[in-house]
């Protein structure tokens, strides 16, 4: 019995390793599900102040007026009763106070240079004991936003005060409103904010919001904040006097686009990762790129533009598998996530290398072999080996055409290719060109990588070619017509990759790792097959890195291929049987060996 047990443990367990890419499949499935569900992220709005300047008045000379800062415009009758005091304050020791007349009002202002219509006045004020009279201009003390400039006495657009007969008043809308009460002798928090823009002001005491109005006056005219005490006798005090002003950050939008898209597959081993990055506020952002499996870092594109890409190498994947990843965009203030996306490796199973050449092992200002230069455009010594730009490692081959002249290299890959039985190739590269000048008669492109045969024709004739034209704009050739791909950038490294199936002569063209455009290609395959790279007549330079090529295989069509999993459970199940047949001998004469 027990060794039954082990036979069916064993076969338990071959059947288990078996079923792995089904339950890998299974896994990924539910994974899928996940990521489909979403993730609802939504921008959040916070509100940041920033102050000015902050006056607590310690830094002026007792029983003087605070000048140098501070102006009067009505002295009061006696600009001496118009001075920095250690009587009453706050903190500190000393506090400023103003004293109005009868017949004059003391008035006195700060001028202010602003940038932004989210304005705000905090400061404490404090008034003696208030007599009751409210006939005319009636505030003990009374600080708001000002301009002096306007005759005869200036203009307060909206202020706060402490009236003489004890209430806390708004100014500034329709009518007066009241706030609050005050008690004689004891300090006010007072907050003043107004949006220049609405011309609406809201006003708070002791941090609570009691009192809101659109205001009369154009407050947009506003230069300084006006500080006074109106003419009723009554001295009024004002401490910790600030100037802010108040902006509404608005978080970055969840990063979008994403490259490779969600659920791709075929991607590369070294994919870029990339999306779009915005911020309603226009800030620059440091997008962060995670894996989704464990939330590690894979990179960060540091201050990137609102409406840029962000983009990050994750190299080194490995072949057929399902990965996870998503962005987090950060502009200093505020921090937002982005969906979760999937991709798939391609099946490097499948890719048999034809080769891989990353141009490290070359000389600099050379053209080594095996590449063969078909046209000079500017000149031999200007297709060489650079160390000017490179994709991986330090090197890159640059190319440069001339007016009238390309600059055409071939890399020789297949000849008498008829009969070969060539089914797929896939060919991927790295390419950057310089600045584009804008002109696209002729040979257009400032960098152009894909097949060819060199031999048909005077000067070779493309089958299928991929590259950056001199608009802007990255083009695939071949088919019935140039076919445009996308935007690109100059300076800045585009991945490409075109998938050629030679048995319906149809191309897949990739850019970043996305399927761009499927089509068919007109020129039918001859004698040869070779790789050219290309700098067309606009004296632009391009350059190619990590240029490589393999030949697919379609295990699918390999005869049995489909069948393995089937074939080898038929072994283990033949396998058990003999062992089970066979061992009642196999027991006996070893009992028998024993005895004897």
């Amino acid at each position: 019995m027990k060794s039954n047990k082990i036979y069916r443990s064993f076969a338990i367990f071959i059947l288990i390793i078996i079923s792995l890419p089904v339950l890998q499949y299974n896994s990924n499935q539910e994974n899928d599900d996940l990521i489909n569900k979403g993730l609802n992220l939504f921008k959040k709005q916070d509100v940041v102040n920033y102050t000015i300047f902050l006056d607590d008045f310690e830094s002026y000379t007792n029983n003087t007026f605070p000048g140098g800062n501070y102006s009067l415009k009505l002295d009061g009758g006696d600009n001496s009763k118009q001075v920095i005091t250690d009587t009453y304050f706050l903190n500190g020791s000393q506090s400023f106070t103003l004293l109005g007349t009868s017949t004059v009002s003391a008035l006195a202002y700060r001028s202010i240079i602003y940038d932004s219509d989210n304005m705000r006045i905090d400061a404490f004020l404090m008034s003696e004991t208030p007599t009751g009279s409210t006939t005319l201009e009636d505030k003990n003390m009374r600080v708001g936003f000002f301009n002096p400039d306007i005759a005869p006495y200036g203009e307060f657009y909206t202020s706060i005060g402490l009236k003489n007969d004890g209430n806390i008043i708004l100014k500034g809308g329709a009518s007066e409103i009241v706030l609050g009460v005050y008690s004689a002798y004891s300090w006010q928090h007072i907050i003043l904010e107004l949006n220049m823009t609405s011309n609406y002001v809201w006003a708070y005491v002791n941090n609570t919001l009691e009192g809101e109005t659109t205001l009369t006056k154009n407050s947009s005219q506003t230069t300084a904040i006006g500080i006074s005490s109106e003419k009723k006798n009554v001295r009024g005090y004002i401490d910790n006097l600030s100037l802010g002003y108040k902006v509404i950050k608005t978080a970055p939008s969840p990063p979008s686009d994403p490259s490779p898209t969600n659920n791709a597959t075929d991607v590369s081993l070294n994919p870029v990762l990339s999306v779009l990055a915005y911020d309603e506020d226009g800030d620059s952002m440091d997008v962060s790129f995670y894996n989704g499996y464990d939330d590690t870092l894979i990179g960060t594109d540091m201050n990137v533009l609102s409406g840029n890409t962000a983009s990050v190498s994750w190299p080194l994947r490995a072949s057929g598998i399902t990965y996870q990843w998503y962005a987090i965009a950060d502009d200093g203030e505020n921090q937002t996530r982005s969906s979760t996306w999937t991709f798939t490796t391609i099946d490097t199973a499948t890719l048999i290398p034809v080769f891989e050449d990353d141009f490290e092992s070359y000389d600099l200002s050379t053209l080594p072999a095996p590449y063969e230069l078909k046209q000079d455009g500017q000149g031999e010594s200007f297709q060489t080996i650079t160390d000017a730009y490179s994709r991986s490692g330090s090197k890159s081959l640059t190319l440069l055409g001339s007016w009238g002249w390309r600059a055409v290299v071939s890399r020789p890959v297949y000849s008498n290719t008829v009969g070969l039985g060539l089914k797929n190739l896939v060919l991927e590269a790295y390419i950057m060109a310089e600045t584009p000048s804008g002109g696209i008669t002729g040979y257009s492109k400032n960098i152009h990588v894909g097949f060819w045969d060199p031999n048909s024709g005077l000067y070779g004739e493309y089958y299928t070619m991929i590259g950056l034209r001199n608009d802007g704009k990255i083009t695939l050739e071949g088919g019935s017509s140039e076919l445009v791909l996308g935007d690109y950038d100059p300076f800045v490294w585009y991945h490409v990759s075109l998938h050629w199936t030679l048995s319906n002569n149809s191309v897949d063209a990739y850019v970043n790792e996305e399927l761009v455009v499927s089509t068919n290609i007109t020129k039918n395959v001859t004698e040869t097959v070779d790789i050219a790279i290309e700098s067309g007549y606009y004296n632009i330079k391009g350059y190619i890195d990590d240029l490589k090529l393999y030949e697919k295989m379609d295990l699918g069509k390999i005869p049995g291929y489909n069948f393995y999993p089937t074939i080898l459970m038929l072994f283990i199940l033949i396998l058990i049987f003999i062992i089970k047949k066979y061992k009642p001998h196999i027991h006996k004469g070893y009992y028998q060996k024993s005895l004897s």
